[in-house]
Formats: C-alpha cells, sequence, structure tokens
C-alpha cells in the first residue's frame, strides 16, 4: 500500500513540475465554470482550461480588461486569483485550511510559488496526506450592464 502511495506521489509530482512550466499564479478572468479566458480570436471569445488562460498581475487589471474589452451586454465574469494549494490524498476535492482537510477550497491555505506550497507542505510533516496543485479561487463577479 505504502508503495502505491509513493508511486503515485512520484507520477503526480512529475505532472506537476510540468504543469509548473504553464501554470502561474496572478489573477483570471473565469467566463464559465471551469472556463477561462484565453483571448479573442477573429471577434470571439476563446476560453480554455485554466492552465491556458491569460494572466493578469493584478486584480485590477483583470477587471479593467472585462470592461474595455469584454463589453458584452449581460456578461458575468469572475475574476479569480490563481495559486497552489495542499490537496488531499485520500479526500479527493479538499484543500488544507491549517488544520484540517476542507471542502471548501477558497478556504485553503494559498501560495504564490509551488517551493512555498513544497516548503509549507514539507514543514507541517504532510508529504504523505496532500499533493500540491494549482487552482482559481473567485475573488470578484463583475457583471457587464452596458450595451
Amino acid at each position: 500500500m505504502r508503495n502505491i502511495r509513493k508511486k503515485e506521489q512520484e507520477e503526480l509530482l512529475k505532472e506537476t513540475e510540468k504543469d509548473f512550466l504553464v501554470f502561474q499564479t496572478g489573477f483570471v478572468i473565469e467566463l464559465g465554470r471551469g472556463e477561462y479566458f484565453r483571448c479573442i480570436r477573429n471577434g470571439s471569445i476563446s476560453c480554455g482550461t485554466l492552465p491556458y488562460a491569460r494572466r493578469f498581475q493584478s486584480q485590477g487589471e483583470a477587471e479593467r480588461y472585462v470592461f474595455l474589452k469584454l463589453h458584452y451586454y449581460g456578461l458575468e465574469a469572475h475574476i479569480c486569483r490563481t495559486a497552489w494549494y495542499l490537496g488531499s490524498w485520500d479526500e479527493a476535492g479538499k484543500g488544507w485550511d491549517g488544520s484540517r482537510f476542507t471542502d471548501e477550497i477558497e478556504k485553503a491555505v494559498l501560495f504564490e510559488s509551488i517551493r512555498e506550497a513544497e516548503k509549507y507542505q514539507k514543514s507541517r510533516h504532510l508529504e504523505m496526506e496532500s499533493y500540491i496543485e494549482g487552482t482559481a479561487v473567485r475573488m470578484q463577479c463583475v457583471a457587464v450592464r452596458t450595451a
């Protein structure tokens, strides 16, 4: 059992390291559940998964972009902060909140870098209980009201 878990962890770490090259922290614009703004191509909005979403340096920059470039009447966009968190090996979809694993990822301890998450994980001896994963946490809803 222990060898299987160790093998799973090694495989996930390889995937995480690969994703690290794509996944960067910052802010993204969520236009649908799990669909993030990538670009405007031929007058149409292109969306994709989180690792390929367009990143913004600040929440304000993302909000301004929504009003300047995505000014479609009735559009509801969510400004999300991207970060790393510790997920539970035993309970899918749960994140570490500093004392236990919780269903509410937005309450999980968030990290700006994978290295920061690794240090935290090791200092709390959570290597066998958790893995490091990227996520987007909703910060603000921006509803465009002008045509």
